[in-house]
């Protein structure tokens, strides 16, 4: 398109103004198109999710408990279930952080 472009205003085809109008008329025109690709990609990752949600849900598997460590205390159940909750509390704000 440069080639062509500059050609035509070296031989007087056509005036520079146009030359520097296609592009941008192109870009006017393309870029709903290219919005309209962007959010139908966000609803079909959406789905996608939804889809693998939903599989979870459904899942009726279940693992046997045969287990064979015993609690010496409910501290030590409690301690570890504060430091999960601290540990994806904290992971939760740094995503929300990030994605802001």
């Amino acid at each position: 398109m440069v080639w062509w472009g500059a050609r035509g205003v070296i031989s007087e085809e056509i005036s520079f103004g146009a030359l520097v109008a296609f592009p941008i008329y192109l870009s006017m025109l393309f870029r709903p198109l290219r919005f309209i690709a962007d959010r139908f990609n966000t609803l079909q990752m959406g789905v996608v999710a939804a889809d693998r949600v939903f599989k979870v849900i459904d899942n009726n598997e279940r693992i046997d408990n045969s287990g064979t460590i015993k609690v010496k205390s409910l501290k030590e159940i409690s301690s570890l279930r504060m430091s999960f909750l601290l540990t994806t509390a904290l992971i939760m704000c740094l995503k929300m952080s990030l994605f802001q």
